[in-house]
């Protein structure tokens, strides 16, 4: 009767592992279909095991918390939109999900835009709601929080182009941009600029770049429109 429990106990035991190997380290289908899996900001690692489940990406929500806890990854994964795929094992979806590679949008801001224009633009890429960027960019508090020594923003959203998950918060758009435009305007022009008595925020305005007799060139070539693309 002990021989009999013993291998039954051992039968057991193999067959956990056996589910365990299949659950952890193996990808959850041999043919790979493409999710998007988007996670909250408050979601907690139970739910998006859930989520993962639910989409047929891992093979046991139970299993993939126990990975979550064996790597103390559990209050570690970054909120946004994530293109996962059947054919990725666990340990990549988890690592992918710590490390925030998120779906990135791009967006294509040319010469010439007011700042306003931009963000219709920005708003139009739907990364970011009209209103909530128009407010920021003559927000006297918001200005200041960037050194924008100007009543509004005008001149100092840099025309490029740019990449932003979704979910992305309008003040770290715009900041992005201003900080574009700050680090091509370098102590070179800044000393060119104080020369011919030109302020940051006129400096700004692409006219003052191209003009050859000020000498305040950009230094960057703006991008040629493409259409938003997904990346990791």
């Amino acid at each position: 009767m002990k021989l009999l429990v013993f291998a039954v106990a051992l039968l057991m035991i193999a067959a956990v592992s056996a589910y365990g190997h299949r659950a952890l380290d193996l990808p959850a289908q041999d043919t790979e279909v493409h999710h998007i899996v988007q996670v909250p900001h408050d979601a907690s690692f139970k739910s998006v095991a859930g989520q993962l489940s639910d989409k047929g990406l891992i093979v046991s929500p139970f299993w993939f918390r126990l990975l979550g806890k064996m790597h103390d990854a559990e209050r570690k994964i970054k909120p946004g939109e994530y293109d996962f795929n059947t054919r990725m094992r666990p340990t990549e979806i988890l690592d992918a999900l710590v490390k925030g590679r998120v779906i990135l949008y791009s967006v294509l801001i040319p010469e010439g835009l007011t700042a306003y224009q931009t963000c219709r633009l920005i708003s139009e890429a739907h990364l970011a709601d009209e209103a909530a960027l128009g407010g920021l960019i003559s927000n006297p508090g918001f200005l200041t929080s960037l050194g924008v020594e100007a009543p509004t923003m005008e001149g100092y959203l840099y025309p490029d182009t740019y990449f932003f998950p979704k979910g992305t918060r309008p003040e770290e758009i715009l900041k992005t941009m201003v900080g574009r435009f700050r680090h091509l305007y370098t102590e070179e022009l800044q000393t060119r600029a104080g020369e011919l008595k030109l302020t940051e925020r006129q400096v700004g305005f692409g006219d003052h770049y191209q003009n050859e007799q000020t000498g305040l060139q950009r230094h960057c070539s703006v991008h040629q429109a493409k259409p938003n693309r997904r990346c990791h």
